[in-house]
């Protein structure tokens, strides 16, 4: 950057305003603004942009685990992957500082620290774990215990034999007969009625009457009963008039 005055001599950045400001250590885009006023009162001004970028200083480890034992060994190369500076350009272990250490021989959990400075004093680090276990050794399984012998199912018991069912009595055949004779009579309830006539000279009829009714309703025996003393009245007024007509014959 240069400047020149009304003449076209050189001019210094002392003889130039600067309105502006940037903060290297933030990326970012910054205008500075540079103006000069000459003796004519002219001002002449001219502005700058400037690009603040982060770095692309970077490093990349991996963790991992070892087994202790006599022959088991470890260096820094083993959890290095990569790492780049501040323009992005590849890293070799020997750019790095690398701190801490692995007993590959003792059981533990150990850290190790990669680091890099690039030019513009920025730091990067990385850390890496690595674990150092003991290995058992395997167990070997008992033998297995030997299955009980099943026990033999018991036979059923045979069912016993049913009691042969006992025949019915049959009924007597002659007390059979008397009970359905006796039924049979007391469905026909007997009755009886008797009229005496009136004397005839010196003899006496008396007329008897006995009529066996079947068995009804009590409807149907009322109304037969009825018609029986009816019958016999009847009967008895007859033989009272006939005698009395004999008598005034005589």
């Amino acid at each position: 950057m240069s400047a020149t005055d009304t003449d076209g001599k050189a001019l210094s950045l002392a003889d130039l305003k600067v309105s502006g400001s940037v903060d290297p250590t933030k990326a970012g885009r910054y205008e500075v603004t540079y103006s000069y006023t000459d003796a004519a009162g002219n001002v002449v001004t001219k502005t700058a942009t400037i690009t603040v970028v982060a770095s692309q200083a970077s490093i990349a480890t991996k963790d991992s685990t070892l087994v202790a034992g006599p022959n088991t060994t470890w260096s820094a190369g083993d959890n290095f992957v990569s790492a780049t500076d501040t323009d992005g350009k590849a890293l070799s272990l020997a750019d790095l500082k690398v701190s801490g250490s692995v007993d590959p021989t003792k059981a533990g959990r150990y850290e190790v620290t990669y680091s890099y400075t690039d030019a513009a004093g920025n730091v990067v680090t990385k850390t890496a774990t690595i674990t150092v276990i003991v290995k058992s050794d395997p167990v070997t399984p008992g033998k297995p215990s030997q299955p009980a012998k099943p026990v033999s199912p018991v036979t059923p018991t045979k069912p016993s034999q049913p009691a042969k069912p006992v025949s019915p009595v049959t009924p007597d055949q002659t007390n059979q007969s008397a009970k359905s004779d006796q039924s049979a009579k007391s469905d026909y309830p007997t009755t009886s009625s008797q009229v005496t006539s009136v004397k005839s000279g010196s003899a006496s009829q008396t007329a008897t009457s006995h009529n066996e009714l079947p068995q009804t309703d009590e409807s149907t025996q009322r109304t037969m009963t009825l018609g029986g003393l009816l019958l016999l009245v009847m009967t008895s007024l007859l033989t009272f008039l006939g005698g009395k007509k004999r008598r005034n014959q005589d």
